[in-house]
């Protein structure tokens, strides 16, 4: 049960999968227009199909994760908010994606009751917590300092 926002879905794969799983509401967003993400993904066209037209499902474009409340419209209120992978294109953007994850974290308050959950889901070396060396945890991007 409960309204579920997926940030940053670009190829819509991720929330193919959980609308299978019966979230009441499922809202998926994708930074990139839909025109960019034809562009750029195979898999985006037929993720969508799959996605389109489920009662439950509402597909959005061009949301930014560091302004939620404006780039979904106005009120919205969420159950749990989701951010697979985020990242920002380039290398070495160590300092940018800290900064992404802290923004994100920050619009999902205004997005979120106080019983909501927001997730991040990063490759182990990112989020800091296995890093075995000091090295390790300074590239990382410092998510329990998020």
């Amino acid at each position: 049960g409960g309204r579920v926002l997926v940030v940053g879905d670009a190829d819509l794969s991720f929330g193919r999968s959980l609308s299978r799983q019966g979230p009441a509401e499922l809202t998926l967003t994708t930074y990139e227009s839909h025109d960019e993400l034809l562009r750029l993904y195979d898999t985006f066209q037929p993720n969508l199909q799959s996605v389109a037209g489920l009662p439950h499902v509402r597909v959005m474009h061009g949301v930014d994760a560091l302004d939620l409340p404006r780039s979904l419209g106005g009120e919205e209120s969420f159950t749990d908010v989701v951010f697979m992978f985020p990242h920002v294109v380039g290398r070495a953007n160590i300092a940018r994606n800290r900064e992404l994850v802290r923004g994100y974290l920050r619009s999902c308050r205004q997005l979120l009751p106080p019983s909501g959950r927001a997730y991040i889901a990063l490759e182990p070396p990112q989020s800091g917590h296995f890093s075995p060396s000091p090295r390790e945890w300074r590239q990382s991007w410092k998510l329990s300092e998020a």
